[in-house]
């Protein structure tokens, strides 16, 4: 297998990860979305006596799912990590060939002469090299992604934690809320 097929199928993989991960990103959230949506209309709605054990239950799957979000989303980064190091390392590999085969032997006078090209070949991505690592302005993408399902997280524990307060201590929250006047 050539190096330039290497390199194809290392861009391949890496851009599969990128839409595996949109994909997956965008089921997750509408699942979370409507899952969330849905629960939190309902603890509008209780009321001190209502039985609420169904949407903790809700809640714990909720952060259940959000916690293989969070770490499915950690995963697909790393792979696309792995792959942008495959596509450098491959590169690297191609440049230290094209350097090896520009040497030219000329046999001249019973001499050997080495005359090296001029040329050099760029690499398009080194992460060994930081001037060649592309470095957008701002906050990496999958940092914003992972904040988001953070916030999901931290959602769904609240409604958790106030459906649960509801179901263990209703006469507690009665009271807090006003229910003796």
């Amino acid at each position: 297998m050539t190096n330039d097929e290497k390199m194809k199928l290392a861009a391949d993989a890496r851009n599969t990860e990128v839409t595996a991960r949109w994909t997956m990103f965008m089921l997750f959230f509408a699942i979370h979305s409507g899952a969330l949506s849905l629960v939190l209309v309902q603890l509008r709605d209780v009321q001190p006596n209502t039985d609420v054990r169904l949407y903790v239950y809700f809640c714990v799957v909720g952060l259940m799912l959000a916690n293989l979000w969070r770490q499915a989303t950690y995963r697909s980064q790393k792979l696309i990590d792995f792959w942008h190091r495959k596509m450098a390392d491959i590169e690297e590999e191609q440049e230290e060939r094209k350097e090896r085969e520009s040497r030219i032997i000329k046999v001249e006078r019973k001499e050997m002469i080495y005359l090296e090209r001029e040329r050099r070949i760029d690499v398009f991505f080194d992460p060994r090299q930081p001037s060649k690592v592309p470095s957008p302005e701002g906050v990496p993408l999958y940092k914003t992604l992972s904040s988001l399902v953070w916030i999901f997280i931290f959602v769904w524990f609240a409604a958790f934690l106030n459906f649960f307060l509801l179901w263990k201590f209703p006469a507690v929250l009665s009271n807090l809320l006003g229910g003796q006047t």
